[in-house]
């Protein structure tokens, strides 16, 4: 008898318009509700307006329902978009896909970023479309889900077994992506949190090809950063890695006045590694830049280095020069390619003066 009844409610379901269908959720009879419920889940993408619609009713009835099933027509919905996307490409245009027009002019179009943002898309649309509509729940949608990602370690309750961090190069992409809009702030997160992020091996993994579209998510994120700690960080990895996407950004740095002096030494470093002779200029300007970085031992006399000597190594560097020659002491006693600017000290501002003139007296 049971079966029939479901039956006879499945069918008349089945006539039923999506707007009939959403008021059906508020019926009396408890099979009625479930038969439009699996009608409506059917329909997808077809009862998406009308349930949104149920989301403001007054039947407390239908507006649970309409809850709960919304997420799951959205979801089906992007799905059917992302199907049509990857059958032709060419109809992005027309698709409404989220985030896509920002993501392609961060990463382009070609088949490896298509194919990132179809994983990005199916894994976390949901944020993509949080952080690009909804600017009042950006930044804690944002948060929220980068905070997720950022422990190194996680407990497993019931035994206290520690496992390594799961998050994979999807997730990552989508903290860099979200993180890369300006609604999302993402600044705001920790340092602790970001670091973490930036230490995790699906990160590693990610920016380690040339090519990947993950190295461009990387650099948007970036440009989004105000925090020093944060930026000398994303700056030495610029310096130990082969990341040239880091480079432009390095090189704004170098003009941002409310930057510190460490940032600019790190930024320089970045610029010295990805840079060249073009990016001399944009080095010079902080060749009277007298702001002390660090003490150093020279043969038992203490030293210091600022960040002039290091724009002055940079410079040098970038025109193609050897650096052996401009007096910096200890680069001098261990001559190598400039990674760090605690080789870049000197005894005392008479070496230094020497060393800058040098540099200027080449020009002439």
């Amino acid at each position: 008898m049971g079966t029939i009844i479901g039956a006879f409610f499945a069918l008349a379901c089945a006539e039923s318009s999506p707007a009939e269908l959403v008021r059906q959720l508020g019926d009396e009879s408890y099979r009625a509700r479930e038969a439009a419920t699996v009608e409506l889940l059917r329909l997808g993408s077809v009862a998406k307006a009308a349930v949104s619609e149920g989301l403001g009713g007054d039947d407390p009835e239908v507006r649970d329902r309409c809850e709960r099933i919304l997420p799951q027509i959205l979801a089906a919905d992007l799905n059917e978009r992302i199907q049509k996307f990857l059958d032709d490409p060419a109809l992005a245009a027309t698709l409404d896909l989220p985030g896509y027009d920002r993501y392609v002019e961060l990463c382009g179009d070609g088949p490896a970023a298509r194919e990132l943002y179809v994983e990005l898309v199916r894994e976390h649309g949901r944020l993509i479309q949080a952080v690009e509509t909804d600017r009042r729940q950006a930044p804690t949608k944002f948060r929220e889900f980068a905070s997720r990602f950022a422990d190194q370690r996680r407990f497993v309750p019931n035994g206290g077994v520690v496992t390594p961090n799961n998050a994979s190069r999807v997730d990552v992409a989508a903290v860099l992506f979200a993180g890369s809009y300006a609604d999302a702030r993402s600044a705001d997160l920790p340092y602790l949190q970001v670091s973490a992020i930036l230490r995790l091996p699906a990160f590693t993994q990610a920016v380690r090809d040339e090519g990947d579209p993950v190295r461009k998510l990387l650099a948007a994120w970036a440009a989004r950063q105000t925090h020093q700690t944060i930026l000398i960080r994303i700056f030495t990895i610029a310096t130990t890695s082969d990341i040239k996407e880091l480079l432009p950004f390095a090189v704004r740095h170098l003009a941002d006045k409310q930057s510190l002096p460490r940032s600019r030494a790190f930024a320089m470093l970045a610029v010295g590694k990805h840079g060249s002779k073009e990016h001399v200029a944009a080095v010079e300007q902080l060749l009277d830049d007298k702001a002390a970085l660090t003490a150093v031992n020279v043969n038992g006399k203490r030293g210091t280095v600022e960040v002039r000597d290091v724009a002055l190594a940079v410079c040098v560097q970038l025109s193609g020069e050897t650096l052996e020659g401009y007096g910096f002491d200890l680069l001098n006693t261990y001559p190598v390619r400039v990674t760090s600017f605690y080789q870049l000290g000197f005894s005392d501002d008479e070496k230094r003066e020497a060393a800058l003139e040098r540099w200027r007296e080449r020009d002439k």
